[in-house]
């Protein structure tokens, strides 16, 4: 059990240091840093904006990191907050033109990396593979949850 364990924390962390140093590389030439990717993709994928509550809500990032890479992302121009001052927590932040094409250029490049690492998988292989990751996710909330509940019992 514990190889297995082992084997499997070794992978995803390996997977998810690789793909941070991605991001990394992306972001260094518009002097932002990987965390901005997900913002980035957030807004392009919904251009009618999104408050900072949702950004935080769908990305899972901390609301405090979210606050400073929007802030920095209003700073240098690729996004803007909208909506009535007086209640700022229904803003919604939106991609200026600068944005959008900074998002799509960094989505294309994380499409082809995503398709230089997962050539090598058959299209059967990658569904398997996905489908296993899902099961791994709703196995693992499933246990948390059930967890939390008997610990707040």
């Amino acid at each position: 059990m514990e190889e297995r364990y082992d084997r499997f924390i070794n992978a995803v962390t390996s997977i998810y240091q690789s793909i941070r140093r991605i991001k990394m590389m992306e972001m260094r030439q518009y002097g932002l840093k990987s965390g901005h990717v997900n913002c980035l993709h957030l807004l392009i994928e919904h251009p009618e904006g999104l408050t900072s509550k949702e950004i935080t809500e769908i990305s899972e990032m901390d609301k405090a990191a979210v606050s400073r890479y929007m802030a920095l992302l209003q700073e240098k121009g690729f996004a803007l907050l909208y909506g009535d001052d007086s209640k700022k927590y229904r803003r919604r932040w939106k991609l200026t033109e600068e944005g959008r094409k900074a998002a799509e250029h960094i989505d294309r490049r994380i499409d082809r990396a995503v398709g230089a690492v997962g050539d090598s998988l058959s299209d059967h292989d990658r569904e398997v593979l996905y489908s296993s990751l899902d099961e791994i996710v709703a196995n693992l909330t499933r246990y948390i949850e059930e967890n939390e509940k008997k610990e707040g019992s």
